[in-house]
């Protein structure tokens, strides 16, 4: 019989809607949230640490398919907070490197950069790839996903628009892919500049991650229904 379903995220906050009451389990130096049919785990900020958590993961739960959810950056004008976009194409910008999703239905294409990307990185990535979002974690996890012959998939929602003036938050992010709250608030109290933009992040970063929930809700009752980690064509 498959596994559970497994959801690798960044952050807590990302998933926080959907394991409001499943089972929170401390292992391994990652946090896991358990349910009947799916496993998830935040893994931190970056490609590195997305990796190991994916691996961590398939280890210890042996899960029918892995999926890359979370916030991210929009790369085109129109795109908005709270777009939904199941990605069929992510692209590693270190290498160039491209991972299909399993997914037959996903359009669109995501880039996983190293950083945090404001308004002038992003229209970058835009004319480098022709690309529609930015994370920091799909490509690593698409990466074990190939390496383990497991099905993948990307679901993502936007939380900054292309023009979004994003405080600068990188140094602030360690190499485990820890972002240090504190020591930003204390910088950002001489910046009054970064006030707005980090207020409006959060509520636009809660909007994104409801609407996140709602579709992997649903989808990982599909994805846990076809017994193969495989998404069932919709007749």
């Amino acid at each position: 019989m498959a596994g559970r379903v497994g959801i690798i995220c960044a952050m807590p906050q990302e998933i926080k809607p959907l394991v409001r009451t499943w089972r929170k389990v401390h292992e391994r130096g990652l946090t896991f949230f358990e349910s009947e049919k799916a496993i998830a785990v935040a893994a931190g900020i970056g490609a590195a640490p997305a990796a190991l958590a994916t691996m961590t993961l398939v280890a210890r739960e042996q899960p029918s398919c892995l999926i890359s959810a979370g916030i991210a950056g929009a790369l085109r004008q129109d795109l908005k907070v709270g777009d939904l976009f199941w990605p069929c194409t992510v692209i590693n910008v270190a290498t160039g490197k491209r991972f299909a999703s399993s997914y037959a239905e996903a359009s669109g294409t995501i880039v996983s950069g190293r950083v945090i990307a404001d308004a002038e990185h992003k229209r970058t990535l835009r004319e480098r790839f022709a690309a529609d979002l930015i994370d920091m974690e799909g490509a690593g996890i698409a990466s074990i996903a190939e390496s383990c012959g497991l099905p993948f998939y990307v679901v993502k929602t936007v939380s900054d628009e292309v023009d979004f003036p994003m405080p600068p938050m990188n140094e602030f992010v360690d190499t485990e892919g820890k972002f240090h709250t504190v020591a930003f608030a204390f910088k950002a109290l001489v910046h009054p500049k970064w006030w707005g933009p980090t207020l409006a992040l959060a509520q636009n970063s809660a909007k994104a991650s409801a609407v996140l929930c709602g579709a992997l809700e649903h989808h990982i009752e599909q994805l846990a229904n076809s017994k193969s980690g495989a998404f069932v064509p919709q007749r």
